[in-house]
């Protein structure tokens, strides 16, 4: 810790301003008791600072008793640049340095961790919320741009054997036994305090590479976010009492999007499945090429039923009341072998010979889930080519509060295979008029 005197005067009995910055550093993970241990902090020279006639630097905190023996004390001038706001993401500095805790937690060194020697991870997590917590550099954040969060996570249990999730599943609407963590930020600016949700596990949970799996988030950084006091990323709804372990944690702007597509990932040009999941079973993958000869296309296979298919959640704060919206993707459909090209009657309700559709689905805490179909396969089937699905829609101010709005495509057979590329909900520009006969106007 600092403490800071600035005199007042140059006499005796002049006053004396004090003023204190704390923690400035602290013990990092792992410690060995009876070793050297490693202490490590950043600060930022402040007016204060510059004002003092004197700095004392002490060091505090351990329990009374205690005796505390330093050694190599070093200060000296760093930069910490904004190519990724979040310091040591990938552990390889061996300690927790810029990585704290959320809620009744530890955090400690795990090896190995995802192609290389170490990660991070949790120990006796108390609540379902408490986590590993990292405070976001906020000079980094510039308001009205888009950042992506990624890492890779593991789930362990408290022997530190690799345990499963199902990203499919809703924290609550399906329990909490099998449902993954989820990436979060707490917004702090002065008394009040934020939860938003930003991230989660996408695609189907792979336990062949150690249990390493990916999580994707995407923070807006809106007016209320950069003028924060704090703003710290964590890991919440995952069970407690089990751990999670993360290893290389990065933090960038996205590439402008079009604002007028809210599918995230929609053409599956990222070459993975993130932002999607499996809707009620089944298996992402990605397969090459995709539509007119684009790099990716995504495999929804491994179905059982006609339910089982690919869902993304829509952020309704971007949806316009009245404004229509397209909806469409590219499909193929193949047999079980993933070769032999299947047809599909756009025209028929047989649930062995149906097309598949994209459907909406809204969710609110205790309420049963409303859905509806809003897209259906256009013109004839044509086996081994891509066809397209198609359909408009106006939201629902049911779907419009909603506290989980959800972008889907079922509907085919089980057993057959789905390849979909350029999925998309577009707004149109176009919006319903409720003048007598109906007329749409358009919108710039």
């Amino acid at each position: 810790s600092f403490r800071m005197r600035q005199l007042l005067g140059n006499r005796i009995g002049d006053g004396v301003e004090v003023n204190y910055a704390y923690p400035m550093a602290k013990s990092v993970a792992p410690f060995t008791p009876g070793d050297w241990n490693n202490i490590y902090g950043v600060f930022s020279v402040t007016q204060t600072m510059i004002d003092a006639d004197a700095i004392f630097m002490f060091f505090e905190w351990a329990r009374p008793g205690v005796n505390i023996v330093v050694d190599d004390v070093l200060i000296q001038p760093t930069t910490q640049d904004c190519s990724n706001p979040i310091f040591n993401g990938d552990f390889e500095s061996g300690d927790t340095r810029f990585w704290q805790t959320i809620g009744t937690s530890k955090v400690d060194i795990y090896q190995p961790g995802h192609n290389s020697a170490t990660a991070l991870k949790t120990t006796e997590r108390g609540q379902f919320w408490s986590s590993m917590s990292h405070d976001i550099k906020m000079d980094c954040l510039v308001e009205g741009v888009e950042y992506g969060i990624q890492g890779m996570i593991k789930l362990l249990d408290p022997q530190d054997q690799p345990l499963e999730c199902n990203p499919s599943l809703v924290w609550g609407t399906n329990g909490q036994q099998d449902i993954c963590p989820s990436v979060a930020v707490r917004i702090v600016t002065g008394n009040l305090t934020v939860d938003e949700i930003v991230g989660a596990v996408t695609g189907t949970w792979d336990m062949t590479n150690d249990g390493w799996n990916q999580f994707n988030g995407k923070l807006s950084a809106t007016a209320d976010i950069v003028k924060a006091d704090s703003l710290t990323m964590y890991f919440t709804r995952y069970r407690n009492g089990m751990n999670i372990a993360i290893d290389d944690v990065v933090m960038a702007p996205i590439a402008a999007e079009d604002p007028n597509q809210l599918v995230n990932n929609g053409d599956v040009e990222a070459g993975d499945a993130r932002y999607f999941n499996v809707k009620d079973g089944g298996t992402l993958a990605m397969t090459q090429p995709g539509y007119n000869s684009s790099s990716y296309a995504l495999v929804v296979k491994d179905r059982t039923s006609n339910g089982m298919g690919v869902q993304q959640n829509i952020d309704n704060g971007r949806i316009e009341a009245g404004m229509m919206y397209k909806l469409q993707a590219k499909v193929k459909l193949f047999n079980l072998d993933g070769v032999t090209p299947f047809a599909c009657d756009p025209i028929s309700n047989d649930m062995m010979t149906k097309c598949p559709t994209i459907s909406i689905r809204s969710q609110n805490p205790s309420e049963a889930q409303t859905q509806r179909v809003a897209a259906g396969v256009s013109g004839s089937w044509t086996s081994g080519a891509w066809n397209t699905i198609e359909g408009y829609i106006t939201f629902f101010p049911n779907e419009l509060a909603a506290s989980r709005l959800m972008f889907y495509i079922d509907g085919v057979r089980g057993q057959i295979q789905m390849v979909l590329d350029n999925m998309e909900l577009r707004k149109t520009g176009v919006i319903l008029s409720q003048l007598v006969g109906g007329n749409a106007t358009a919108t710039s």
